[in-house]
């Protein structure tokens, strides 16, 4: 008789604990979809206020040559085989604009994350680099033809680069917005996340 209440008991508590589990997941689950339909909304209000966004999402890069900060060359294809947030700049960028973004690009480090660099010359990056203590791999790109976004329009601007090589969620940023710049590179990160591609910190 003890026994047979010692089972029904367990397996009321089991069916009770599954029901549990069943609806944090559930919540779990919603919790993300409102998120991700918020911030979807979000980069859509950006790309639609921001004409130079709402042009770049969706373009795919060629196959180009960047070099490292020794000046060995390398295809983009290799190098990026994963999401990727880029902060791209140019050496026609306004200095005070990338004084004011780099460092919030700095706040955050993990293998997820690369500077393009285009315009200028490798000694001149290497300067670049050290007057401003970027920790980031950084990328240089030289070439004729302006190919990158933020040598395009001369101003900084962010996109995550897919591991097809397509820009999306592109954010041409004002060097005044630094709350937003910041949210924009947290929520970033969290959508590469949730792509189930996961972060790796580099500490």
């Amino acid at each position: 008789m003890i026994k047979n209440i010692i089972i029904i008991g367990l397996s009321v508590l089991l069916i009770v604990g599954n029901i549990l589990v069943t609806q944090n997941h559930r919540q779990h689950v919603r919790s993300l979809n409102s998120e991700l339909r918020s911030y979807a909304e979000l980069i859509s209000e950006i790309s639609t206020k921001d004409k130079n966004a709402y042009k770049y999402n969706g373009v795919q890069f060629q196959e180009i040559v960047l070099m490292d900060t020794l000046g060995v060359p390398r295809k983009i294809s290799e190098i990026f085989t994963d999401e990727t947030l880029i902060l791209d700049i140019s050496n026609n960028n306004c200095s005070s604009c990338i004084e004011k973004i780099l460092p919030l690009f700095n706040n955050f480090y993990f293998e997820n994350m690369a500077i393009f660099y285009s315009g200028g010359n490798l000694r001149e990056l290497n300067f670049f680099l050290r007057n401003n203590k970027v920790k980031h791999p950084v990328y240089f790109y030289q070439n004729t033809f302006r190919e990158l976004p933020g040598d395009i329009e001369n101003v900084p601007c962010f996109y995550i680069l897919s591991d097809e090589l397509k820009l999306k969620n592109t954010y041409f940023p004002l060097k005044d917005e630094s709350d937003f710049i910041t949210f924009y590179i947290t929520r970033q990160l969290e959508l590469i996340k949730l792509s189930n591609r996961p972060i790796k910190s580099s500490n």
